[in-house]
């Protein structure tokens, strides 16, 4: 998927060497915006058409996961590849402005950023500790202080129940059921003994309640480390229900939030009009849907955190 995009890149390269030799140059970029999460939230019918804008070039991978994988200790994520990942935009950027003088940015979009900082003991300053005083929000911040920070969020309830439906498509209610019944056990005996911090971020913990992925829709957790790192200026939160009842309308107050002009007439009617990416019921897959006692527990569980969002964003992020 990314050679024919390098392959171009290559030959751009090669003669503008031969042009230009030792004076040649090549631009870098790396994201101005990261959209961060939530999974099963959107993101991916948010981001391609985020990208729709004729100012936002896009990057060769949507969702890199590389912060997470650096901080895991791969030996496979280098610094270098990841900003090898925006040599794409980072032409089409040079090219706009060298046109137009017409300034262009760039992104990605990797929805496990929000929560996924498994390999926090890993970074300096982390030994030791029970939970992490450094993770993902820290390093990017380093690496990219002025970025833009984008987090859709849906009924976290809802969102529990369709990441289990993605990873395990072919169960019943019933088993889902059972799964939410060990997995609230397990974080409730946790927050008995430990700061719901620490467990929040205890890979072990974590592991232990697969195939749910819980800690995703804790997002007063997740949220409250963003904004210690992040100015709220730089942090735009979207409800996903809201996005879906108008896209458009969002995504432009997304693009005022980068700094940039509205969508065109064009493209806006062409996302009014268009199907949702990654909506399973376009593709004829049913949602069957939870059981009404599983509904409960989860929300209930939920309850305390939601109402601490309420707290930091205002009454527009509730769920009924």
């Amino acid at each position: 998927m990314l050679q024919p995009s390098f392959g171009k890149l290559e030959q751009i390269f090669t003669d503008r060497l031969q042009r230009h030799g030792s004076n040649a140059r090549r631009t870098r970029c790396l994201p101005y915006f990261y959209v961060i999460g939530a999974s099963k939230s959107g993101t991916t019918d948010f981001f391609e058409n985020l990208i729709r804008h004729p100012n936002i070039a896009e990057p060769a991978a949507k969702e890199p996961t590389w912060w997470n994988a650096r901080l895991g200790g791969s030996a496979n994520a280098r610094f270098r590849d990841y900003v090898d990942l925006f040599d794409v935009a980072a032409e089409q950027i040079w090219q706009t402005w060298k046109v137009s003088h017409i300034q262009s940015l760039t992104g990605e979009a990797t929805p496990s950023y929000c929560y996924d900082n498994d390999g926090w003991r890993l970074i300096p300053g982390n030994r030791d500790l029970d939970e992490p005083r450094y993770g993902v929000p820290h390093v990017i911040r380093h690496v990219t202080p002025s970025a833009k920070i984008i987090l859709l969020l849906r009924d976290p309830t809802e969102r529990v129940y369709s990441h289990y439906r993605n990873v395990k498509p072919q169960d019943r209610p019933e088993v889902f059921h059972d799964h939410v019944i060990k997995a609230l056990r397990l974080l409730t005996d946790c927050f008995r003994n430990r700061t719901i911090r620490g467990c929040f971020y205890d890979p072990k913990v974590n592991r232990d309640i697969l195939p749910l992925h819980m800690r995703a829709s804790l997002y007063a957790v997740m949220l409250h480390d963003w904004l210690t790192v992040f100015p709220r200026k730089q942090i735009l939160v979207i409800k996903s229900e809201r996005y879906f009842s108008d896209r458009v309308d969002v995504l432009n107050k997304a693009y005022a939030f980068l700094g940039l002009k509205k969508l065109p007439d064009d493209l806006a009617r062409v996302i009014t009009g268009g199907y949702i990416i990654n909506d399973k019921r376009k593709r004829g897959v049913s949602m069957v849907p939870m059981l009404s006692e599983t509904k409960r527990l989860l929300d209930d569980f939920l309850k305390p955190f939601n109402e601490r969002l309420r707290l930091l964003l205002g009454d527009e992020f509730t769920w009924k």
